[in-house]
């Protein structure tokens, strides 16, 4: 597809649903929907199928200084880290600890806007995905010198490299992303077909953007669907009063009665901007990461009132990771770095992948300031999409550069996510593999 032609974007039955109010709808039937699962009669009675799985991405937009965020507190790496970020490096004594410790003996420490992440990631309901990011193939530091590195369209783009977190097909300004692609499969297994799996937080986005699947967004959903929501008993979990939390708690809520509308998967996203910090990173960054690590510390409790914790998984996605060296106040814009994913279905305490040192000459720094990914978005969401129920057969139609990473079928591309024998029950449905041959 040119990118020309990628631009415009088609709008599918499910996209003009999902953008559109009760009447494009159909208000009939929508409404003849809630009527019929009893929803506006029982809705403090709740139901949910076992086989109940979410997504919820959330995009941290801007790019993300992650070296800040996780931190080695071992004394050397810890210098190394000190010396290479100067004025922007954090008293090693302010990180809250993590219970890990890598196969170098290394100990790593969160920032310390952080508590709540880190309590989840110390009672193993958290791990870090470490220094990921997109790549159309393995690269090295000796190849990118010689520049015979087949690199990422637009590296350091803000436009590009948030839609290819999205798609995970770095290499074209592809308008369908993975989520969307997910969906395309997924969505034909839920019983109610009248609502999108797909639900966003945050308008338009491209991670939704399926074939025939694309997502409601939530705030324009029909009034039956909102009011259904507000008059859910409350949650007694608390959530502070910012856009973040507020995104997070409309989630919950929608998951709460996602078993009354007949829905067995779905997918949220959410969004938290103002990451692009090349001034006064220190300050700002603090701010961003404690309205964060808030909004999912009550997510995540949400979750365990409802009895979900361990049927939703959250996680997060950059539009890249910032320079390890300071600009004067802040970091510019660089490429691998550190995500956060989260639930009681996630192998937790643990870091996986190796995290890089951040030596200015190290092996995977590059102009003296960037990191090379090691890990690839493919393999990161391959492993979300297979514990959504995606089997084996179909990740490389979602994720096409996935082969030069991964193997489908072999163990699990990374190993954060705890598959269970239920994961395949899903399968066993009359899902649609028809709509992935239709992508552009």
């Amino acid at each position: 597809m040119s990118a020309k032609n990628s631009t415009k974007r088609k709008i599918s039955r499910r996209k003009f649903i999902g953008t559109t109010s009760c009447a494009a709808l159909g208000s009939t039937a929508f409404l003849s929907s809630f009527t019929s699962l009893g929803m506006m009669n029982s809705l403090t009675t709740l139901s949910r199928p076992d086989d109940y799985k979410a997504l919820v991405c959330i995009l941290l937009a801007g790019g993300n200084d992650s070296y800040n965020m996780v931190v080695p507190t071992s004394s050397e790496p810890y210098n190394v880290y000190s010396s290479s970020r100067s004025n922007l490096a954090l008293p090693s004594g302010d990180l809250i600890p993590l219970n890990y410790t890598d196969t170098d003996g290394i100990k790593y420490g969160l920032h310390p806007a952080m508590p709540e992440v880190a309590n989840l990631f110390n009672l193993g309901n958290a791990a870090v995905i470490s220094n990921v990011g997109t790549l159309v193939e393995p690269v090295t530091k000796t190849q990118i010198l010689a520049g015979k590195a087949l690199l990422p369209l637009g590296l350091k783009s803000h436009s590009d490299q948030s839609r290819h977190w999205q798609t995970s097909l770095p290499q074209s300004r592809m308008e369908n992303g993975w989520g969307g692609k997910v969906a395309d499969i997924l969505a034909s297994g839920n019983t109610n077909q009248d609502v999108s799996m797909n639900i966003s937080l945050a308008g338009s986005n491209f991670w939704q953007s399926g074939n025939k699947i694309d997502e409601f967004a939530l705030s324009n959903l029909p009034n039956v669907f909102t009011d259904a929501i507000d008059n859910l008993s409350p949650l007694t979990t608390k959530f502070a009063d910012t856009d973040i939390s507020n995104q997070m708690k409309r989630v919950a809520q929608s998951i709460a009665v996602s078993g009354n509308l007949g829905m067995e998967r779905q997918t949220y996203y959410v969004k938290l901007g103002g990451f692009d910090t090349h001034e006064d990173l220190l300050n700002n960054h603090n701010n961003l990461l404690s309205l964060l690590s808030g909004a999912i510390g009550s997510f995540y409790e949400a979750m365990d009132e409802l009895g979900t914790a361990e049927k939703v998984t959250t996680f997060t996605i950059s539009d890249f990771a910032r320079t390890i060296t300071s600009n004067g106040s802040g970091t510019d814009h660089a490429w691998g770095g550190h995500s956060l994913v989260f639930g009681g279905a996630v192998n937790g305490s643990q870091i996986y992948g190796k995290v890089p040192s951040l030596d200015l000459q190290g092996d995977r720094v590059v102009d003296k300031n960037v990191v090379i990914p090691d890990i690839s978005t493919d393999s990161y969401f391959a492993e979300l999409a297979m514990w959504m129920g995606v089997p084996a057969s179909s990740l490389t139609d979602i994720f096409p550069n996935l082969g030069n990473f991964y193997t489908p079928g072999t163990d699990n591309p990374i190993g954060f996510m705890n598959m269970s024998s239920q994961d395949l029950s899903f399968q066993n449905k009359t899902l649609d593999f028809t709509r992935l041959s239709e992508h552009s």
